[in-house]
């Protein structure tokens, strides 16, 4: 059987299983004493001092679909061109763009697609290389080699990836099937 030992204070219950009591092969369950809950403490040092610059603006996820609502829709297509120097000539609609974050003021969708252009650059470099890389040990499919097509598509399905499209409600549309399959069509993957 089990044996229960209680303390006379407030308890919290812990199983002290394959402990033996006086040495009569009884398992027991004892309680520890906790001291008592502290009173909530005020956080109020830990509310931002300053609130976003687009507190007021409606969210959007950013990806689509992932549930966090990260991005807000910009409406000025003028504007968003001229912060997407990457981007800009592919994004031509209202688009789900990184939130002003007062703690993280650098990350914005410039800086967004400053970083989309280098990846860009760096995968197509990687792979131009490796496809340029002429030996007779390693067979490598012709993808991006001479393709400008398929530097399109690709550019067009990283661009719309990840400033998605805002619908009149708001909500980030995903990458469309047809996108995908531009990308995979003209880059000979299929």
């Amino acid at each position: 059987g089990i044996l229960q030992l209680r303390l006379p204070t407030p308890l919290s219950r812990i199983a002290m299983r394959g402990r033996q009591l006086a040495g009569i092969g009884m398992w027991c369950t004892t309680t520890l004493a906790q001291p008592a809950p502290e009173l909530a403490r005020d956080l109020e040092y830990l509310r931002p001092a300053e609130l976003s610059v687009d507190a007021d603006r409606y969210s959007c996820e950013l990806p689509a679909g992932s549930g966090r609502a990260v991005g807000v829709c910009e409406d000025d297509l003028e504007k968003l061109k001229s912060q997407l120097a990457f981007c800009g000539d592919v994004v031509r609609y209202r688009a789900c763009i990184p939130a002003h974050q007062p703690l993280w003021n650098a990350w914005t969708a410039s800086a967004k697609d400053a970083l989309l252009g280098s990846i860009f650059k760096s995968m197509v470099e990687t792979r131009v290389a490796r496809e340029m890389n002429l030996t007779p040990d390693e067979y490598v499919e012709l993808h991006l080699l001479s393709n400008s097509g398929c530097h399109a598509a690709m550019k067009n399905a990283l661009c719309w990836h990840n400033f998605p499209k805002c619908n009149d409600a708001n909500v980030s549309l995903a990458l469309c099937r047809r996108s995908c399959e531009q990308y995979f069509s003209a880059c000979r993957y299929e």
